[in-house]
């Protein structure tokens, strides 16, 4: 005979080996592949729970706010009159991003003066995509960290990380690129736009 303890400490189990647990919205349990796609995330004191942070929807860059990408452009390799080609057509034209997140990926759309790309990457789940080269492959992943939506790119020795935070009604996102001979912080604004209507991307990301 099962006392109702032992029941307890059944359920208790289950729960921290992410097995089924009760959907109250649609009245039934989740199963265990339901359950692992939930975005997830793990506060200071190591207390796991369900993310609420979503970005979802277009934003604009805010350009007086944002730092220049110039140290990031550097350390990429990209040469001073490329460099000074991209910070002069970004001063006079306006650039947007289009957030999709589910909780299984976070679909990125970019609309600037280079014209528009997508991106998707998904939660948990490493990818390996093309460089903007079209020779070395890089390898990405979203992941949710507190309030913040985190992609990290892992490429030819060097760490791209991208956090994006929703802050008091603006998104801060803050560019980190880790590489052998340079460590680079770039923050930059976005702030809420009206949609876009239809976007048609390019094949590669802006």
């Amino acid at each position: 005979m099962m006392l109702a303890g032992d029941h307890l400490d059944q359920q208790q189990q289950q729960q921290q080996r992410g097995g089924p647990r009760y959907d109250h919205l649609a009245g039934r349990k989740r199963s265990y592949e339901e359950e692992m796609m939930r975005p997830k995330y793990a506060d200071h004191h190591g207390h796991h729970g369900l993310s609420l942070v979503n970005l979802s929807g277009t934003w604009r860059l805010d350009k007086l706010r944002s730092e220049s990408l110039t140290p990031y452009l550097q350390a990429m390799g990209l040469c001073q009159i490329a460099i000074d080609g991209h910070q002069q057509k970004e001063a006079s034209t306006e650039t947007y991003y289009t957030f999709e997140q589910s909780p299984v990926s976070f679909v990125t759309t970019k609309l600037g003066w280079s014209g528009s790309s997508r991106r998707e990457v998904f939660f948990g789940r490493p990818q390996m995509e093309p460089s903007q080269s079209g020779q070395i492959p890089r390898q990405t992943m979203a992941a949710i960290h507190g309030d913040s939506v985190v992609v990290t790119t892992e490429m030819d020795k060097k760490t791209l990380v991208d956090i994006k935070t929703l802050t008091n009604g603006s998104i801060k996102c803050v560019i980190q690129l880790l590489a052998p001979q340079a460590k680079i912080q770039v923050v930059r604004w976005l702030v809420p736009s009206e949609p876009l209507g239809s976007i048609e991307p390019s094949d590669d990301e802006a």
